[in-house]
């Protein structure tokens, strides 16, 4: 699989004092501002997917009861990919009436529950997306990356930024006669 990438971007406002033609006026400094942002990208190291079931059924408990044996079955077999119970949060549960074209009647009801995987070997995630949907799952999204410690790509954009701020303010000062 791909390596996947996150970039930490940061936007930074500065405010440089400066006096203006090197003067200060009735005791009060003139004030340039700049802003600045900095990208650095770093590795994704986990990914987020999200399965879920959906099934339509005649009655509100006959569809959540499939469903919930729907997404059991695919909770089971993540299980034995190797995730534990306690990684696998629900993100979504939810059991809705449908209308008829009128809606003056219900004539079925949905239900939808999803759970979040988080894989963090990227070349098993198409095996997790077969065997999920294998297992009943009828969909898989929002797959999403990321990366577990981000403090270090932060720090280096903070510092890059902060640098860009100043370097900006100093040629904005210098050409406006400051210092």
């Amino acid at each position: 699989m791909k390596d996947k990438r996150l970039s930490v971007l940061l936007l930074l406002f500065t405010v440089s004092a400066v006096s203006m033609n090197g003067q200060e006026h009735a005791g009060v400094e003139a004030e340039i501002s700049v802003g600045a942002t900095c990208r650095v990208e770093i590795p994704a190291d986990y990914a987020i997917l999200t399965l879920g079931v959906h099934v339509r059924d005649s009655t509100p408990t006959l569809a959540a009861t499939a469903m919930d044996d729907r997404i059991g079955m695919v909770i089971d077999t993540l299980k034995t990919i190797g995730f534990s119970p306690e990684s696998l949060p629900t993100a979504h549960y939810r059991v809705t009436p449908i209308r008829d074209r009128d809606r003056a009647r219900i004539i079925a009801y949905d239900a939808n529950s999803s759970v979040r995987a988080t894989v963090r070997d990227f070349d098993i995630l198409p095996a997790v997306i077969e065997a999920a949907l294998a297992a009943g799952a009828t969909d898989a999204s929002g797959l999403q990356f990321g990366a577990s410690d981000q403090r270090g790509a932060r720090d280096e954009a903070l510092r890059r930024a902060i640098a860009e701020a100043r370097r900006d303010a100093e040629v904005i000062a210098a050409a406006a006669g400051g210092h």
